[in-house]
């Protein structure tokens, strides 16, 4: 299989037993072509893959050999193929793969104004049809919490209320997985919204769960941390890399943004293909969120954003007819900032000054998100609460309602043993208060 210069193409282990794929690369630039590779995306169960990528010479020698499993093994790396212009990558499953098919999405980007090539992999896996997915969680209510289940006990529906203090509770349920009797209360656990959330850095709907049902939630604080973490690696890898090297890791930068916001992605919540039951709005959100991670500063990032969504109206087939159309048209975009869908930008605002004002003063929340959610506010308030600024919810902004609603919250935590030498995790006992401010 080739994949010429400017190409990318998506690569199945499922099409060769050996779990292995071997791609032709050509037109690289002879001394100045450099590697990036990216850990797996594993969307099914919580299972952590690896796989083995290497370069290898015409000759037979090699000028590229990693194994990326552990969150530390990405990596931007100088090949060393010489003169050569042609070299084989070969990607191979690694650990814990056995029972996964790999989809291998590789970019072969000439980035010609600046004089060097540019490999980029990311990967996706799936489990194989004949294998069963790890275990599927205890119950309803139950997520994923760092590689141990977390189950919360199903919300109460509130009577209808128009005070402006409000208590909230939720209601035991007692699952039939789960024996209460063997459980042990760790402690009691606070939560509150943090005091930088407002009008103009929430989302306007919450992060989405996973659409097969498992109760996981796409979990936005954790993004952002892997997401600074790969920045800031990738960085220094340029730094290391000498002169040149700076620019090296931004088109490398740019061409991962690309590959885990495009459909069917890491971070793809809204196309038919996406894993996550969400939404326009969010997916720009978390766009803009992302970005910010990644310190570009706004204005660019709006800027990124029209032009991307040329290539995106090309590969939907509702823009430019081939791919030289939509890179042109995208150009045009980010010189005059124009080619997004009505609101986007003003959506992708909403994530950037989140990850600005908010994430960035309470990296170490484990909560998906910091802030509570402008739909959820607005359930809350009811017919008979305060108004919200930014109800339009392609444009936000607009007057100020009679007030802000705050909240802050209580759980026990508990502990169940799995009957597997692990534990479940359940909140019991919350109550939540709201209450509004002028």
């Amino acid at each position: 299989m080739n994949l010429n210069a400017n190409s990318m193409e998506d690569f199945s282990t499922a099409e060769n037993h050996s779990g292995e794929v071997c791609i032709k690369l050509k037109g690289l630039t002879p001394n100045q072509t450099i590697i990036q590779v990216d850990n797996i995306f594993n969307p099914h169960t919580n299972s952590r893959l690896g796989y083995n990528a290497t370069v290898q010479l015409n000759n037979g020698g090699s000028a590229y050999s990693r194994n990326v499993f552990l969150a530390e093994d990405i990596d931007l790396s100088e090949l060393g193929i010489g003169d050569s212009t042609e070299a084989t990558l070969v990607l191979s499953k690694a650990q814990n793969g056995a029972k996964y098919d790999y989809i291998f999405n590789v970019i072969n980007s000439h980035e010609v104004a600046q004089g060097f090539s540019i490999i980029s992999i990311a990967v996706i896996a799936h489990p194989k049809s004949a294998s069963l997915p790890d275990p599927e969680p205890p119950s309803d209510g139950c997520y994923d919490y760092y590689g141990e289940w977390m189950c919360v006990d199903p919300l109460a529906e509130p009577a209808p209320d128009n005070s402006i203090n409000q208590q909230y509770s939720l209601q035991m349920n007692t699952f039939s997985t789960l024996n209460l009797d063997d459980g042990v209360m760790l402690g009691t656990e606070t939560m509150s919204e943090a005091l930088e959330c407002n009008d103009s850095n929430r989302s306007l709907t919450p992060a989405p769960f996973r659409g097969d049902g498992s109760g996981v939630e796409m979990n936005v604080n954790q993004i952002l941390r892997n997401e600074r973490a790969w920045a800031t690696k990738n960085a220094a890898s340029g730094v290391t890399m000498g002169t040149g090297g700076l620019m090296k890791a931004l088109a490398a930068n740019h061409l991962r943004l690309f590959q885990n916001h495009r459909s069917n992605a890491l971070y793809d919540v809204k196309s038919d293909l996406s894993i996550w039951d969400g939404d326009m709005e969010f997916g720009n959100f978390l766009y803009g969120a992302v970005l910010r991670a990644h310190g570009f500063p706004e204005d660019l990032s709006l800027r990124y954003a029209a032009a991307y969504k040329a290539w995106q109206d090309y590969r939907n087939g509702a823009g430019s007819s081939n791919a030289v159309g939509a890179i042109a048209q995208g150009i045009v975009n980010f010189i005059t900032n124009t080619g997004d869908s009505e609101g986007d930008q003003a959506l992708i605002s909403r994530g950037y000054h989140y990850a600005k004002e908010v994430w960035e003063k309470n990296k170490n929340d484990l909560r998906a998100m910091s802030c509570v959610d402008h739909e959820t506010l607005q359930s809350i308030s009811g017919s008979g609460g305060p108004s919200f600024p930014g109800d339009d919810p392609d444009y936000g902004g607009g007057t100020g309602g009679s007030g802000t609603i705050y909240w802050s919250g209580s759980c026990e935590l508990w502990q169940f043993p799995d009957g597997n030498n692990g534990h479940y995790y359940m909140y019991r006992n919350c109550s939540y208060d709201y209450w509004m401010q002028p």
